[in-house]
C-alpha cells in the first residue's frame, strides 16, 4: 500500500478570542479516538525566541516578525520528525499568524519580504481552518480571560488582523476553510471532522 512520505499538517488560525486552542485540541482528540496518529503543537513555542517574540509583539512588528520566524525555525526539526511519524499534525497557529499579525503592521514592501522569508522557513499547511466571526464576540471572550486583553488584543489591532486574515484567505484559496467562531465548539468540531474525512478520507490510516 502506498503511503505519503509525510503526514498532513493542519493549522488552526484566527484572531485572539476566536477559540483556536479549543478547536485544535478537540480535533486532535477526535482523530485520536478514531485511531489516527495525531500530534498537537503550538506557536509560538515556550523557548527563548517564543518568549521574546511575545514581548516584542505589541511594540516592534519587525523585531517580532523576526523572532517569531526564528522560533519557527528552531522548532522545524521537531515538526519534521512529527510529520514523519504521525498521520496528522495539528498546529495552533502557523506562519500565517505572523503574516496576519505582524504583516498587518508592516509596509507593503516589508510585508513582501516577510512572506518570502516565511515560505522559506516554514512548512506550508496542507489545510487551514480559519476561525472568523464578529469582532465583538472575540473581544467579549478576551474580556473575561484572566488579566483581560493585552495591548495586541485591542479593538483596532484585531480589526486590522482580521482584515489581513481575510486577504490571506482570498490569496490562498481552497487551502483556507472558513469556520464561524460564533458556532458552538461541538458544532465546529463536527464540521471540521466532516471536512477532514471528506478531504482525506481513506488516506488516513488507523494505527493499531
Amino acid at each position: 500500500m502506498n503511503r505519503r512520505p509525510r503526514g498532513w499538517l493542519l493549522a488552526v488560525e484566527g484572531i485572539d478570542g476566536s477559540g483556536k486552542s479549543t478547536l485544535a485540541k478537540s480535533i486532535a482528540a477526535a482523530l485520536n479516538r478514531k485511531g489516527i496518529g495525531t500530534a498537537l503543537v503550538f506557536e509560538p513555542t515556550k523557548n527563548s525566541f517564543g518568549r521574546l517574540a511575545r514581548e516584542a509583539a505589541t511594540e516592534n512588528p519587525v523585531a517580532a516578525a523576526l523572532l517569531f520566524t526564528l522560533d519557527r525555525l528552531s522548532a522545524r526539526k521537531r515538526l519534521d520528525t512529527l510529520l514523519a511519524t504521525r498521520t496528522v499534525v495539528i498546529t495552533d497557529r502557523s506562519f500565517y499568524s505572523t503574516m496576519a499579525y505582524q504583516g498587518s503592521m508592516l509596509s507593503p514592501e516589508l510585508k513582501k519580504h516577510l512572506i518570502a522569508v516565511e515560505k522559506e522557513v516554514a512548512i506550508v499547511p496542507d489545510l487551514v481552518f480559519w476561525l472568523d466571526g464578529p469582532l465583538e464576540v472575540a473581544l467579549r471572550r478576551l474580556k473575561y480571560r484572566k488579566g483581560g486583553p493585552d495591548a495586541i488584543e485591542r479593538r483596532n489591532t484585531l480589526k486590522k488582523v482580521a482584515e489581513e486574515y481575510q486577504r490571506l484567505a482570498r490569496v490562498e484559496g481552497k487551502r483556507f476553510v472558513r469556520l464561524s467562531f460564533s458556532d458552538p465548539p461541538d458544532e465546529l468540531t463536527r464540521i471540521a471532522m466532516s471536512y477532514i474525512e471528506k478531504l482525506w478520507g481513506r488516506r488516513l490510516p488507523r494505527v493499531s
